[in-house]
């Protein structure tokens, strides 16, 4: 995947969760978001979500290195960021991108 394709996929993915901030934000409060595990493309990932204007962070989760997206605008706290997040792995996973959906409840 080159660094167009890259940013092409950040930018769909952020269109995504925003098509979704208008859902009905009720039931449990989470924390759930869009984690991918970048190996050895990291440099790579983080330089073309940030061109996209997307924001991520780092973590280690399942054993491993990930990257956090860090949901957009109001993202809610319940159904609302729930479905962000699904929508973001989506589009991610699409591209593909080795990318699975965090699911915690607060």
């Amino acid at each position: 995947m080159n660094k167009q394709q890259l940013i092409a996929a950040f930018t769909a993915a952020k269109v995504a969760m925003l098509a979704n901030a208008d859902i009905e934000d009720k039931g449990t409060s989470n924390m759930d978001r869009a984690a991918i595990f970048p190996g050895r493309k990291r440099k790579a990932i983080e330089a073309a979500a940030a061109e996209a204007g997307v924001e991520l962070f780092d973590s280690r989760w399942l054993g491993q290195l990930c990257l956090f997206v860090r949901l957009p605008g109001n993202s809610g706290q319940g159904y609302r960021r729930t479905a962000m997040a699904e929508a973001c792995t989506k589009v991610l996973k699409d591209a593909g991108l080795e990318a699975s959906t965090y699911y915690q409840i607060d």
